[in-house]
């Protein structure tokens, strides 16, 4: 893992801009994967805007996508949901956290996953969750 405290292991997972000789492969949008060393749960934030790419970063990274225990979606846009289709092909039970705007889309999509709408706060950008209710998933506090 890249980046870690006492509570997290964060390993950034696919990004527009890959350092240089990196085995990892770029593409639009965003993705990492978080460690709870507390709760001992494995999420992914966002997923990136192509799913092939991130399952081969998820295999140079030394990551199995059936580990999952949860994606946090940011926000509804193409580069930070197009991954979720191959994360969800392969684990299809996994729990989908997404803004409560989404959340009937993401329901009829990913019928066979636990899909949770997050509230989001009035002072917060419209669409996006705001980082106390962030804090509270990674605790596994939904």
């Amino acid at each position: 893992m890249v980046g870690s405290n006492s509570s997290f292991e964060l390993q950034v997972i696919f990004d527009n801009s890959i350092k240089e000789g990196s085995e990892f492969k770029g593409g639009f949008g965003f993705s990492v994967f978080i460690y709870n060393l507390l709760s001992d749960k494995y999420l992914l934030f966002d997923a990136g805007a192509d799913g092939d790419t991130l399952m081969e970063n998820f295999k140079i990274a030394g990551l199995d996508v059936s580990d999952l225990d949860k994606v946090i979606i940011s926000h509804n846009h193409p580069e930070q949901i197009i991954g979720l289709d191959k994360i969800y092909e392969m684990n299809p039970s996994i729990e989908i956290y997404v803004p409560r705007e989404n959340y009937i889309t993401y329901n009829r999509k990913f019928q066979k996953a636990e899909v949770i709408g997050v509230e989001v706060q009035s002072r917060s950008i419209r669409g996006f969750i705001p980082l106390d209710r962030w804090e509270r998933i990674l605790r596994n506090n939904r």
